[in-house]
């Protein structure tokens, strides 16, 4: 019995757009044999951490208006009846990443030099009792009252 199926990307960026990345169809529409992309196993199997799904690379082998073939570039680290070299058959809709370089603009650069919030914040309309800003090297601490 299979354990996994592919996640739909175009779904799941439509419900988060400024944060869930998709290549733009113009980028997927240059795919051809040879190319790499990226796809995301839902699997009915959780491992200890209760992950569900795990993001691999796919080596495409065929190409057909949107439809594609490919075989497993990795094993799996817990997805129990798929390994490395498997045949893979995924659809546009699926992929999350690719090999090639966008050649149009993503809009989760402009957004995510912004902050993050807790759901306790964003969904519920609790304050904000501490911030801090990471910077590349070292980590900064700043406590804001009254926010």
């Amino acid at each position: 019995m299979k354990t996994w199926n592919l996640a739909n990307a175009e779904e799941r960026a439509s419900e988060a757009p400024y944060t869930f990345y998709i290549p733009p169809k113009s980028t997927i529409n240059k795919l051809e044999k040879g190319n790499f992309v990226k796809l995301i196993f839902d699997c009915d199997v959780e491992n200890d951490k209760g992950w569900a799904a795990e993001r691999m690379w796919v080596l495409i082998t065929d190409v057909n208006n949107g439809s594609f073939k490919g075989t497993l570039d990795n094993d799996p680290d817990y997805i129990p009846d798929i390994k490395c070299g498997d045949e893979v058959s995924f659809e546009f809709y699926h992929i999350i990443q690719t090999d090639i370089e966008d050649d149009e603009p993503n809009i989760i650069d402009e957004y995510s030099a912004r902050c993050y919030v807790s759901s306790s914040v964003l969904y519920e309309g609790n304050q904000v009792g501490t911030l801090y800003r990471e910077q590349p090297t070292k980590m900064k601490k700043i406590t804001v009252d009254g926010l």
